[in-house]
């Protein structure tokens, strides 16, 4: 009996363990990113700033051209399980 007593105990703590883990908060870094019309990284053309959401990190809307030559920058740290900005 206390060995099946146990044996549930434990079921139920690694069970409510994993579920918590689920709601964990996750700190994600949001980046803006620059592009530029070549590997020189004078001439800007164009920009994206990812969003903080519920969930996750999104892609923000690209403004002007997107090339192969870009530099990220972290901007901040998004909570993804509120949706909020970290300080």
């Amino acid at each position: 009996m206390k060995s099946t007593l146990a044996i549930v105990s434990l079921a139920l703590t690694m069970a409510f363990g994993a579920a918590s883990a689920l709601h964990a908060r996750a700190a994600e870094p949001v980046y803006s990113t620059v592009y530029f019309s070549d590997a020189s990284k004078t001439d800007a053309v164009g920009f994206t700033i990812e969003q903080c959401m519920v969930g996750d990190v999104v892609p923000g809307r690209l403004a002007g051209t997107q090339t192969a030559y870009f530099t990220s920058t972290i901007i901040y740290y998004c909570d993804t399980a509120t949706g909020t900005i970290l300080p």
